[in-house]
């Protein structure tokens, strides 16, 4: 009887360890950083409404940790494209924009294949969170 005990108690372990996923991973096997890879976009600032001079902003994350901004035809604040590297840290929790010597860290309230939410300081709005698509 203890014998058949032991073996439940391991494939329940067993069945729990497979069926977890870690801090990182967020559908299925998809990562977090695999995640960032695409083009976005701004959608919404979190109690403001969109300036018109953001719409166009294109954020480009490239899977080599490149990445660039095209701020489009209209700005808001003289702002110029921009390319640099970006890193995730490993909790997913923190994205790292590094242009020359300026490293921005930003943090992640929330990342899926179609959305991502970050605080951002914007201008005179201050620190905001800010949703890509």
């Amino acid at each position: 009887m203890k014998k058949f005990y032991y073996l439940f108690v391991l494939a329940l372990v067993a069945i729990f360890t497979l069926s977890s996923c870690s801090e990182e991973e967020v559908e299925g096997n998809i990562t977090k950083a695999t995640m960032i890879v695409k083009n976005w976009k701004y959608s919404s600032i979190q109690g403001h409404e969109l300036p018109d001079c953001l719409k166009d902003d294109v954020y480009n994350f490239k899977s080599d940790g490149t990445f660039s901004i095209n701020v489009g035809t209209s700005t808001c604040f003289g702002e110029t494209n921009q390319e640099g590297n970006w890193q995730l840290s490993t909790d997913g929790k923190q994205l790292s924009l590094k242009v020359g010597a300026v490293t921005t860290n930003y943090e992640v309230v929330d990342i899926t294949l179609d959305k991502l939410v970050l605080k951002m300081t914007i201008g005179s709005m201050g620190l905001v969170e800010v949703t890509f698509k």
